[in-house]
């Protein structure tokens, strides 16, 4: 059995199968991926239909590719975009974390994250991997919240595996 919360994680109660087991956490797309979901297709259209309004996709004799398939090329890229955020997710098990983020995907062991960075920019929780002797850090995109019941959920659930709540660095109040 999976009891999935409002604030978008899912924690197995009982094992389901090998692959998610009791100490593990899934973290769905929040509320601000799937706000960037719903917009990158309208912006797109809107940006096509308002250059098609000024004569943009008109083919002139400079053009290398025709303008009509940089439009199509722009709203295939929104779908993608908008696909991608809108099936952001996270799964943090007692091995290490695997991450699909807007732009990329990554797994890495327990072993090679330093901590778990808890930052809070304006309205939005986010939470970063910061991995031993790198400069580069990753977000976890999933966990990106709005600060308030969403994200303290978020938080609470990765407090709930050993391994990510012994690296868990949230300093603000």
């Amino acid at each position: 059995m999976v009891t999935e919360s409002p604030t978008g994680v899912t924690v197995p109660s009982v094992p389901v199968d090998d692959a998610v087991g009791p100490e593990a956490v899934v973290v769905r797309a929040g509320p601000p991926a799937r706000a960037l979901a719903a917009a990158a297709p309208l912006i797109a259209l809107g940006l096509v239909l308002w250059s098609a309004s000024r004569g943009g996709l008109d083919r002139t004799a400079a053009d290398v590719v025709p303008p009509w398939v940089l439009a199509v090329v722009t709203l295939v890229a929104a779908g993608v975009v908008s696909w991608r955020a809108a099936t952001q997710r996270a799964e943090l098990t007692a091995d290490g974390v695997r991450c699909r983020n807007l732009l990329v995907s990554f797994e890495a062991d327990w072993e090679l994250v330093e901590r778990l960075r808890v930052d809070r920019r304006g309205p939005l929780v986010t939470v970063d991997l910061v991995f031993a002797n790198l400069r580069r850090t990753h977000r976890v995109g999933a966990a990106t919240r709005f600060g308030g019941v969403s994200s303290g959920g978020v938080l609470e659930a990765l407090g709930r595996i050993p391994a990510a709540s012994h690296r868990l660095d949230d300093a603000a109040p």
